[in-house]
């Protein structure tokens, strides 16, 4: 049997036995069962705790400086291994901190906890022991207690994610003990991307931190980072630049009634800097003027994005102004045909005008 599962129905039986109205001592287990009554406290057994019992504070509660205390009764098996725990209260004894959350931090550290089994004649048995766990600033302020990175939180950006124009983040959460060192990372909110989760997870689980006064007191702690994902950060990716964009096409009965509007575009951009597709991610009220602006990119030349170096099929954004300032001239020039655009009662829009899928550059 799984050690994960044994200690889950070891943990249901002890749970089951605390919830025991009788109080009394049977075989090997030392201490009263009954949280009503009285089981043995730490100090007098003969346990020996080999590693820390320092909870990590909750972190709404760290922020507003909160402090407490409770008392654990913890089970712990003959091979020293802490089995169950709770917290009780009754009219006449009182365990909790107040506040379930820490409640929860203080049983969770006390299942973590390892110890040198307890003993009666020379032999290990299991033990009920009651063990004080509390939440304490040291006499620090709130603003004493923060943290901050000693290495970048910037991560590699997702390989399979280049070239599409993807930025995203993602929010980790972080259990950082006493000494400053992560010992648990959990995804709080995705990025979206499977990939990008995951190298958000690495980079946050190899972090380091220190006290933001330089002290050595460090408040075990809860936090959140967001780790994200951006074009202009992205380590070892440069995007596509424009190198040569002519002017639009200004339709002849737009430019006759002094009509301005602009159009923005996605683009797809091959490895040799060509565009490939075109569609209107922004229109500028005139299908016609969308499709000029189309015709236009497909005229545009572009440096490649580049991944270490190496060029790649990237996709961009180009935002296509119509003003009477500019010219078609040099657009029929780039496309080698006199277009002027087209007429209005003759002109159709091409299908999915709006769709990353169509609208392929035209066969040069």
């Amino acid at each position: 049997m799984p050690k994960r599962l044994i200690s889950l129905v070891l943990l249901l039986v002890a749970t089951a036995v605390w919830g025991n109205s009788a109080s009394e001592e049977t075989g090997d287990v030392i201490g009263c069962v009954d949280p009503g009554d009285t089981t043995v406290p730490l100090e007098e057994t003969n346990l020996a705790l080999l590693n820390t019992l320092v909870p990590f504070y909750p972190k709404h509660l760290l922020k507003a400086g909160w402090e407490g205390e409770c008392i654990v009764h913890l089970s712990i098996d003959e091979n020293g291994e802490a089995v169950g725990a709770g917290i009780y209260s009754s009219s006449d004894i009182y365990h909790s901190t107040g506040n379930k959350e820490a409640d929860k931090a203080a049983m969770m550290i006390a299942l973590h906890s390892e110890w040198e089994p307890a003993t009666q004649d020379g032999k290990p048995v299991a033990i009920h022991v009651r063990i004080p766990i509390s939440f304490t600033l040291g006499g620090l302020t709130v603003e004493q207690t923060e943290l901050v990175p000693l290495n970048s939180l910037e991560p590699f950006y997702p390989e399979s994610l280049i070239g599409t124009g993807w930025e995203g983040e993602c929010t980790v959460e972080l259990y950082i003990d006493e000494n400053c060192e992560v010992v648990k990372v959990y995804k709080v909110r995705s990025s979206g991307e499977r990939e990008a989760d995951k190298i958000a997870l690495a980079v946050a689980q190899n972090s380091k931190w220190e006290s933001i006064t330089g002290s050595d007191r460090v408040i075990a702690r809860q936090m959140d980072v967001t780790i994200s994902f951006s074009l202009d950060n992205a380590r070892g990716v440069t995007p596509a630049e424009p190198l040569s964009v002519p002017n639009p096409v200004y339709p002849a009965h737009l430019r006759e009634s002094n009509w301005n509007g602009q159009t923005r575009l996605g683009l797809s951009i091959d490895d040799l800097g060509m565009v490939l597709k075109a569609w209107v991610i922004d229109t500028s009220g005139s299908q016609i003027a969308d499709e000029a602006a189309r015709q236009m990119a497909f005229a545009s030349l572009w440096q490649p994005a580049e991944y270490l170096g190496e060029p790649l099929d990237s996709q961009a954004e180009l935002v296509v102004e119509f003003s009477l300032d500019t010219s078609a001239d040099e657009v029929a020039d780039a496309l080698d045909e006199d277009w002027a655009g087209p007429e209005e009662d003759d002109w159709e829009p091409p299908e999915n005008l709006n769709n990353p899928g169509a609208g392929d550059a035209p066969k040069r």
